[in-house]
């Protein structure tokens, strides 16, 4: 019996070690610190730190939604892609079905390739997309930023990429909005446009404080 209890403790021993390495590994790569009211997540693997509200909640994974992949970047269509997503910052979201919007996200998403197509791609625009590219400097950086827009069966993604070649990689760095605009019956919990678009652009001001460390 004391033998088997040893195996046991043994076993949670392994597994407790694991996880503290675990934690160790993820907190020297991705380090939230705080500054002027503000968290700063950086991430040293990958080279950046961007700056959000404290009452967000920084993801390592990214969610699906009808028009919207968990892939490293939005509307991608490279088959095999080696590309990465390396964080989501979700702004605002709500999933219901009672009241206007059924479902909605805003929120900030950022992926990195090293993937040669990936890279040969990032700046243009997206096969079969219409939209066109404009050049924009965010603390020193050169963006190319595209439009992104998707809709149908009452289900919309709009938002912008802004994507550009660093060390060797495509990075992308995207303000995001997906939900759905189906409309029943007016309802006093639902909420307006103007809010649902506050949460948007709050995004898009967290964007604005990207940047490369190294």
């Amino acid at each position: 019996m004391s033998s088997k209890i040893l195996k046991i403790s043994l076993v949670i021993l392994v597994v407790v070690l694991v996880e503290i390495i675990g934690a160790f590994i993820f907190y020297e790569n991705y380090k939230p610190r705080l500054s002027n009211n503000l968290l700063i997540y950086r991430s040293i693997k990958y080279g950046f730190e961007i700056d959000y509200p404290t009452n967000l909640v920084p993801e390592k994974t990214f969610k699906t939604f009808y028009y919207l992949s968990d892939k490293w970047r939005a509307e991608t269509y490279v088959e095999n892609s080696r590309g990465i997503p390396i964080v989501s910052i979700p702004v605002y979201r709500i999933d219901n079905n009672n009241y206007y919007p059924r479902y909605y996200s805003a929120e900030v998403r950022i992926g990195a390739s090293k993937d040669p197509q990936d890279i040969k791609d990032c700046l243009k625009a997206d096969p079969y997309s219409k939209a066109t590219s404009t050049d924009e400097v965010i603390n020193g950086i050169m963006f190319k930023k595209f439009k992104v827009q998707n809709a149908g069966m009452m289900q919309y993604l709009n938002g912008f990429s802004y994507r550009t070649i660093h060390n060797d990689a495509c990075y992308a760095v995207e303000q995001l909005a997906a939900g759905s605009n189906y409309r029943d019956q007016a309802s006093p919990n639902d909420i307006s446009d103007s809010i649902l678009d506050s949460y948007f652009n709050k995004a898009g001001e967290i964007i604005r404080t990207f940047k490369f460390i190294r």
